[in-house]
């Protein structure tokens, strides 16, 4: 019987650490994208009878505001082509997302390795 040496990782130790890395990027990644989608706060334009008119909402609201409007046929006007300022926010709010992902891997796997 063969005696596993010291240094050397087992066959069953890989996928489980490289699970536990995706599971840390991923909670990582979910606490800072529904933070931001909850906690940050954006200022629209928004058709008003009277008249276009800015509007302060949250993230998530945002987003369906402006993909609603890109998304009608009739959205010629003062308000149409911000299409591209939506796409560039979701974008930011990704990059956030992946940077606070690996944060939260790295912090993790330090604060575990210094421990006993």
């Amino acid at each position: 019987m063969l005696e596993p040496q010291a240094g050397k990782t087992q066959p069953n130790e890989m996928p489980q650490n490289r699970t536990r890395k995706w599971l840390l990027f991923a909670i990582g990644f979910l606490v800072v994208f529904i933070g931001m989608a909850v906690l940050t706060n954006m200022t629209t334009m928004v058709m008003r009878p009277s008249g276009p008119g800015l509007m302060q909402c949250r993230l998530w609201q945002y987003y369906m505001i402006e993909f609603r409007q890109a998304s009608l046929f009739e959205s010629l006007g003062p308000a149409s082509g911000r299409y591209g300022a939506a796409m560039m926010t979701a974008l930011e709010h990704l990059l956030c997302s992946v940077i606070g992902g690996g944060v939260f891997m790295v912090v993790w796997r330090l604060i575990h390795k210094t421990r006993p």
